[in-house]
């Protein structure tokens, strides 16, 4: 049985590991680590199990060199890993990458830039089709970001849906219907 010092201790290592991975996951995006393409989703998993495979080798060396660390267990190592992925894998989906690519995002963002006027749905209909569909090119980089995941093919004169595409679309389908959304777009 561990003593509260003991536990205080852990718990602090824990944390620790947690905020240093987490510090390298963000830097990781800034020094645009691997050039690992533009596909927000995918990038964030391969940082994320980068760093995953970096605080289990570190976490495993120091318990064998700091002596202080010999109490950690490699459940311990694991539980920190799981907790570090989790964490930072919610918490990107629910804020960056929906935010890279929410309409509604935009819309109040633009709200949120022009809080003394009042704005009409015409002025935000021309600013959301200049913004994200003209600026951004947002169909054409959606659409090569589909070719490039395998989903879709490009050919001379379009775009088609791959084997793996027509896969996907059904599982999504499958998988929106279950949690009875109000639209379901891959049906």
């Amino acid at each position: 049985m561990k003593n509260i010092g003991e536990i205080l201790k852990l718990g602090c290592i824990y944390l620790i590991t947690i905020i240093a991975g987490t510090g390298l996951f963000l830097s990781l995006f800034w020094i645009n680590f691997l050039n690992s393409g533009d596909i927000l989703f995918f990038k964030s998993l391969i940082y994320l199990f980068t760093v995953c495979l970096l605080i289990i080798f570190i976490l495993i060396f120091l318990k064998f060199k700091v002596s202080s660390l010999k109490s950690l267990t490699y459940r311990d190592i694991l539980l920190i890993t799981i907790i570090f992925f989790t964490t930072n894998h919610i918490f990107y989906g629910l804020i960056p990458f929906n935010a890279s690519r929410s309409v509604s995002v935009m819309i109040v963002g633009y709200l949120f830039n022009h809080q003394d006027t009042l704005v009409s749905e015409k002025d935000m209909d021309t600013y959301i089709d200049e913004l994200y569909f003209k600026k951004e090119n947002a169909v054409q980089r959606r659409l090569l970001e589909q070719v490039e995941i395998g989903n879709v093919e490009k050919f001379e004169g379009g775009y088609k849906l791959t084997p793996k595409g027509i896969e996907t679309v059904k599982l999504m389908g499958l998988i929106t219907s279950v949690y009875n959304t109000d639209k379901n777009y891959a049906k």
